[in-house]
Parts: structure tokens; C-alpha cells; sequence
């Protein structure tokens, strides 16, 4: 056709064809690259955290070898977000909390409090600040039998030991390893050895003479409660040091609290029903 054998008309085509081949043997371009910079601040950290355990600057391959190991850290970590390998980790999202802690541990601190600050809290806690009760007693393993052969076996034990000619009662009970007798010792002490509550229990328990039998973590007991010393009431000025270091401890314990309360106000916040 006369058309294609114009001059224009076949510059055209010929550019059109080279502009193709061009479009798909040319290298496709390099996408952008992510920087990862080792700055002087960051080497400086580095190398302050090699002094703090090797008590010496480092030389300059460890220097280099720093440097390498954290871009190598740095590498991984990024390749590990961008799998997602950092969502839904619980050792992760509990990392990343202490860290937002201690960054708005700052944020947390209150002016020292004053003395009638510091004698409030200690007069509405009085009772955390007393001297904790003592018992002594004495006391015969009896097992864990139930039944009423057991409880016969035990009553008649116990009139033996109140009697005018009592058995010696380190000769009486066994088989466990606790002692026949403590005290006077304080109520949590005893709890430690006997089980969370016998200290209690021995406290409703008659002076001077043996009673129960008493249960205790481990099996029943009789108990000769030979001494119950009363917890002295606090002083303010003897214990000034633990009221001090609670009351910083509740300070911040509720201003935390208040904080995450105003954070939680940024966020529609909705619970599920469990599963069932």
C-alpha cells in the first residue's frame, strides 16, 4: 500500500518496534533499597556496652565485629517484620510492654510525700505494720486416719497425755518429719512448717493443756499450746522505713493505673463472650 511506503510512516513504525523490544529486554529497575545507617551514636552504645562487660574499651576488630553482629541483628529484624514473625507473640508483646513501662516510668514519679502523707497511710494500715503473734506449742503426729476407731484411738491418747503420769510425747506419733515442738514462733513460720492456717487453728486451742486432735497440711495433731504471745502494736517511727517504701510503691501502683485508664480512653475497646 502507498500508505507504508511513506518516509514518516515507516520512522514511526521502526521507532514503535525498537521502543518495544526496548520495553522488554531492558533490566527491570532495582527497587528502592532500605538505608540501615551505624551512626557515631550507635557505635559509641555499642562500644560502651562491650566496656560494661569486659571492663576495657573494645580494639578495632572487636569494633568491626560489633558493628557486624548488629548490622546482622538489624537485617534479620527486618526481615522478620516483614514476615510478620513479631505479630501475635507473647513473649514479644510482653517485651514491648516493659519497654513502654520503663519509658513512661518518668511520667509516674510524685514529689516525696509529706510527714502527715506518710502518718495517714500508716494509721489506715495499721495492721500491716504489727508485730506478728507468737505461738509455742508442743505437738504428737496422729496421721490422716479417718474413721471412729481412729477417733477412739486418739481420745484415749489424749487422756493419757493429760493424765498425772502423762507418756513422754517425743516417744508418741512419727512418721513425718516435723517438729514436736516450736515457739514461741511466729504465726507464719509456723504456718511454713504445719500447712497455710494451723497457726490459726492452734489459737482456738485451750493453754497449759493437750486438746484436738487439729488438722494441719499434713494429717491430724495433738497440740499442747504452751505459750500465745500477742503481736506488739506498731510504732510509727520504727517502721518509718517500710511506711515509706509502700506507700512510693501504692503512689505509683495507682497513678500507673490512672495512666492506662486515659490510654484505654483512645481506644474502642470490645469483649467478646468466651467461647464454649
Amino acid at each position: 500500500m502507498r500508505l507504508f511506503r511513506e518516509p514518516l510512516i515507516q520512522f514511526l513504525i521502526l521507532g514503535g518496534g525498537l521502543f518495544a523490544a526496548w520495553t522488554l529486554l531492558a533490566p527491570a529497575p532495582e527497587a528502592q533499597r532500605e538505608r540501615i545507617e551505624v551512626d557515631p551514636a550507635r557505635i559509641a552504645s555499642l562500644e560502651q556496652g562491650f566496656s560494661a562487660v569486659w571492663k576495657r574499651p573494645p580494639t578495632g576488630a572487636e569494633r568491626q565485629g560489633l558493628i557486624e553482629d548488629y548490622l546482622a541483628e538489624e537485617v534479620m529484624y527486618r526481615e522478620a517484620q516483614k514476615l510478620g514473625l513479631d505479630q501475635d507473640d507473647v513473649v514479644i508483646r510482653r517485651r514491648m510492654r516493659q519497654k513502654m513501662e520503663f519509658l513512661l516510668q518518668e511520667s509516674l514519679a510524685t514529689a516525696p510525700p509529706d510527714e502527715d502523707a506518710l502518718r495517714a497511710f500508716f494509721d489506715a494500715g495499721r495492721e500491716r505494720y504489727r508485730a506478728p503473734d507468737r505461738i509455742g506449742f508442743r505437738q504428737v503426729y496422729l496421721g490422716d486416719r479417718q474413721g471412729e476407731a481412729a477417733q477412739a484411738e486418739w481420745a484415749a491418747l489424749l487422756d493419757r497425755l493429760n493424765s498425772e503420769s502423762p507418756p513422754d510425747p517425743a516417744s508418741l506419733g512419727g512418721g513425718i518429719l516435723l517438729p514436736s515442738q516450736m515457739g514461741p514462733a511466729a504465726v507464719q513460720e509456723i504456718d511454713r512448717a504445719f500447712g497455710e492456717g494451723f497457726a490459726d487453728r492452734l489459737k482456738g486451742q485451750p493453754a497449759g493443756r493437750w486438746s484436738g486432735p487439729v488438722r494441719s497440711g499434713y494429717g491430724w495433731h495433738l497440740v499442747l499450746i504452751e505459750a500465745v504471745e500477742a503481736g506488739a502494736e506498731p510504732e510509727f517511727d520504727a517502721v518509718r522505713a517500710a511506711v515509706e517504701r509502700d506507700h512510693a510503691y501504692e503512689t505509683e501502683r495507682k497513678a500507673r493505673s490512672a495512666l492506662i485508664e486515659r490510654l484505654r480512653q483512645g481506644y474502642d475497646i470490645v469483649v467478646g463472650e468466651p467461647a464454649k
